[in-house]
Parts: C-alpha cells; sequence; structure tokens
C-alpha cells in the first residue's frame, strides 16, 4: 500500500470551451459589461444594436445576418462615427488601413467611420470574443492617436504652427482648424 497521492485532475470550466454559435445583444452586452463599459440596449427586435462609449468615443455595435432559427445572429459589426470639419486628405486614412489588420477608416462625406466586424460562424469561446471586444477597445484609442498625429503633421508643413486648434474625443489637440479636426 502506497502513501503517494495522485493529484486530482483540474476541473475544467464548461462555459470556457463551449462555443459560441449565434449573437445575441444580451450576450454582448454581458461580456462588455464584464469588461466595464456601460452599454445601452438600443434599435428593434429586427435590428437590434449596443451603444457604448471608450476614450470619450460613442460607438455602436449592429447585429447583422441574423440566423434562420431566430437564435441570434451570425456576425456584429463594431461602428465609431466621427464628425470631419473641413477638408480631409486621404493619406491618414489609406495609412490606417494600410497599417491595421482588423479594423478600416473611411470618409462617407463630412463623416470618418472606424468599423470592426466580427463573425461567429463555425462557433467561437466566449474568450474570443471578449479578445475582439479588446481589440475593438485598443484600436478605438489608437485610431484617435493615430489621426491627432497625422494631421499635426499635415498641418506642420503648411506653416500652421498650431495657433487655431481644435479638440479630438478625449479633448486631445488635433490638428489646427484651418486644416482638418476630426471629432466625435
Amino acid at each position: 500500500m502506497s502513501n503517494t497521492t495522485q493529484a486530482e485532475a483540474p476541473v475544467a470550466d464548461p462555459n470556457a470551451t463551449a462555443l459560441v454559435q449565434s449573437l445575441t445583444p444580451e450576450l454582448v452586452r454581458t461580456l462588455m459589461q464584464d469588461r466595464g463599459y456601460r452599454v445601452e440596449l438600443a434599435g428593434d427586435r429586427d435590428r437590434p444594436l449596443l451603444r457604448s462609449a471608450t476614450n470619450g468615443v460613442m460607438f455602436e455595435v449592429h447585429f447583422l445576418n441574423a440566423l434562420q432559427d431566430a437564435s441570434g445572429h451570425a456576425d456584429m459589426s463594431f461602428g465609431a462615427v466621427l464628425q470631419v470639419r473641413g477638408t480631409l486628405p486621404l493619406e491618414p486614412i489609406n495609412g490606417w488601413n494600410g497599417l491595421r489588420r482588423f479594423s478600416r477608416l473611411h470618409l462617407h462625406n463630412d463623416l470618418l467611420v472606424l468599423s470592426m466586424d466580427v463573425s461567429v460562424l463555425g462557433g467561437v469561446t466566449s474568450a474570443f470574443l471578449r479578445a475582439q471586444i479588446e481589440i475593438w477597445d485598443l484600436l478605438v484609442h489608437d485610431c484617435v492617436s493615430y489621426l491627432r498625429d497625422a494631421l499635426q503633421r499635415l498641418a506642420a508643413p503648411a506653416g500652421l504652427n498650431g495657433a487655431e486648434t481644435a479638440t479630438m474625443p478625449g479633448n486631445m489637440p488635433a490638428a489646427p482648424a484651418q486644416a482638418a479636426a476630426v471629432s466625435n
């Protein structure tokens, strides 16, 4: 008879590996609230959306491609809309899109839209969805800094010397107002 004891195998969390097959506003809201976001459920049954903010930038989460069994949606799109005052050259937008894989910037009239899509087709874990929320948060923070710096670089050769500046989300200085300004 042996006096040695065997270590018990750790008990796995069944929710950690369970696959999420569809997205619901309630699920995503809970995941976002767990990360510290204040989240408002808006829209209607056919076109649900969530509203929240990070770094002073408001954003929405739209649920797309409703599943035939009505269990939820196959994907969602995070989106933040920034107002452009003045003329915004395409160089910073194209620069962002060339450097970032998981999001895209596009200009529509006087609106600058940052977006990121997330799909659950084939099933994903809750950890994957939490990671996507964290990636979105980082992208919004990076985008604000990137635009501020890019607009300042574009304004510097024009000799504007920062005399009249606008503000970006989070009260960060943007490019001089004579060139372009982006706000939430």
